[in-house]
């Protein structure tokens, strides 16, 4: 018996002593996807919907990571940079979305910074200029090149593409935040909806229900640990009673562009992007490549 209570009095510390380590843990980690700093670095634009404010920084305190963001004077997230480029250099403008903006690591971490410092050579230096917005798609996207981007003088455009691209492209907002919707005018693209408007502020989210009795930081963290990295089992546990079941979220129709079958609002959705992505007049198997520093071929 003397062994016994020694056992369980040595689990019992254990796991109070885990269960202190998982409370610390939980206090110092961000709120996760509900904190959305994005209203504070970016604003209103009467063109492409909304744009990054110059000058502007926000700090992203999520569960996973926390990052600090901060607007160059020439509106892009990127280092100061100079509107001309400097004799011997070659310049490339990435355009895209959040993946190019890339808000989720450290500025040097972005893929701009990381190929301005691979592509870049003794003698010839590269520079890769961050143009991406978070929730652009290609019609903003090519709005500002036309507006903003090509004022940079870049060498070579890098349109990053997204699937979501394809529905949004043809949609005159972004999960509300009203956007340009392109047409073809007098050759080229053109927003048949501007000036538009500023977003309606949301109103305030309801609070969320009281979890009934004490929550175990520990318990909590192994339910999260298990919903994504083993949810079945999960739902094991689930139907003995320990925690609700996962719930069966809709897809949204932006998760649906590569469903096998009819999709018609996706296959016209997709007409309506190929001439923003490719441009009027020109053919998606055209680029350019650089050979050697300061210099281009065609391919």
């Amino acid at each position: 018996m003397a062994d016994l209570a020694v056992a369980a009095l040595a689990l019992v510390l254990v796991l109070a002593a885990l269960e202190a380590v998982a409370r610390r843990a939980q206090a110092a980690r961000g709120g996760g996807r509900e904190d959305n700093p994005l209203p504070l670095y970016t604003e209103a634009d009467p063109l492409l919907g909304w744009r990054k404010k110059p000058g502007a920084r926000a700090t992203y305190r999520r569960r996973e990571y926390t990052v600090e963001v901060a607007i160059s004077a020439q509106g892009l997230r990127d280092r100061e940079r100079r509107e001309t480029v400097e004799a011997g250099s070659f310049r490339i403008l990435a355009l895209g979305d959040s993946f190019v903006e890339g808000y989720a690591v450290p500025l040097e971490a972005t893929l701009t910074q990381v190929a301005e410092s691979q592509l870049s050579r003794p003698g010839c230096p590269v520079e890769v200029l961050n143009g991406g917005t978070s929730g652009y798609s290609t019609d903003q996207e090519y709005l500002f090149y036309r507006e903003t981007g090509q004022q940079f003088g870049p060498r070579v455009v890098a349109l990053f593409f997204y699937y979501n691209d394809v529905l949004f492209n043809d949609r005159d907002n972004y999960f509300g935040r009203p956007k340009p919707l392109l047409e073809p005018a007098g050759g080229e693209m053109a927003a048949r909806n501007t000036p538009i408007p500023a977003p309606t502020p949301r109103p305030p989210a309801p609070p969320r229900p009281a979890e009934p009795g004490p929550r175990s930081a520990l318990v909590e963290w192994i339910r999260e640990r298990l919903m994504r990295g083993a949810p079945r089992a999960y739902d094991a546990l689930a139907r003995l009673g320990v925690w609700p079941p996962l719930g069966g979220d809709p897809i949204g129709e932006e998760m649906r562009v590569y469903k096998r079958g009819p999709t018609p609002r996706i296959d016209g959705a997709r007409s309506s992007a190929r001439p923003c992505a490719t441009g009027p007049g020109s053919s998606s198997s055209t680029c350019r490549t650089a050979s050697r520093c300061g210099t281009e071929t065609g391919s």
